[in-house]
Formats: C-alpha cells, structure tokens, sequence
C-alpha cells in the first residue's frame, strides 16, 4: 500500500505534459516546423517559432508547446506571442510546459513565436513538444542554437 500514493503522484505530473518519461508519439494529423537561429550571442534575444498545422478533417487545439531542459539550460523565456495560459516546470518530463489552448481550424495553422534570452555559451539542443488536443497527443521537434 505504501506505493499506492507515489505511483497516484506520478500518474498525475506525467498527465500534466505531453511526452512523459521518454515516451515518444507520433501523431499524423497535424504538423510542426521550429524555426530556431543557429547562433546568437550571451545576453541577446531570439526568437523561436513554432508553426502547427492541422492535417485533421476537424478543428483542434494547440494544447501546449513543451521545451527540454537541454535547450533551455541556455536561454529563457521571456515573452511569447500570443501569451502563453499558464507555465509549469516538470521534472518527471524534464520539461519547461507552456499552454496556450489556442484553436487551429481543420486545413489551418497557428505560429507561436517565443522571445528567448540567451544566458550561457555552448551548444544548446532539446526536443520541444507541440501537444494538440491534449497532453498525450504529441509530435516531437529537435532545437539546436550555439550561444557565444
């Protein structure tokens, strides 16, 4: 019984952002491109863009974008365009999760574009998580930039 109450708190941080725990998916009626510059300079800002596509005979929901640790341990966040609802770190995903529950009607698309700010050189990649219609429904996309 004693594992009864860790495993419940496991279940529910991994519902929490889409990709959980190296699970991969691959979901084909939508998809992505990520724009990210392959270099930028320590101290200056950036832009990352994220395009959803909706392959899907009916309307769905870009749930949120999910950004790994790995690229992130060399920038921030520092706005968004739209504004993102809400934001949450996961550490059982080792993701930064930004929702946004914005529509993008059935042969439409949608642009999420991130200010980021660089703060520690090297060479930074990472997944970054597009989950549509909720957070288990997910296609996965590599960043790389090298700040100097």
């Amino acid at each position: 019984m004693r594992l009864t109450k860790p495993i419940a708190a496991t279940a529910i941080v991994l519902m929490l952002a889409c990709g959980g725990g190296g699970v991969s998916s691959s979901v084909d009626d939508f998809s992505a491109t990520v724009d990210v510059p392959g270099q930028v300079s320590s101290g200056e800002t950036f832009e990352v863009t994220v395009t959803v596509y909706n392959t899907a005979p009916q309307a769905q929901t870009l749930y949120s974008l999910d950004l790994a640790d790995e690229f992130m341990a060399g920038a921030d966040v520092v706005g968004s365009d739209p504004p993102y609802g809400s934001y949450m770190h996961v550490p059982i995903d080792n993701t930064e999760s930004y929702e946004y529950m914005t529509p993008i009607p059935s042969g439409g698309s949608t642009t999420v574009t991130l200010t980021m700010l660089a703060t520690d050189s090297g060479t930074w990649s990472g997944e970054v998580d597009v989950c549509v219609d909720g957070n288990a429904r997910y296609n996965s996309y590599m960043m790389y930039t090298t700040v100097q």
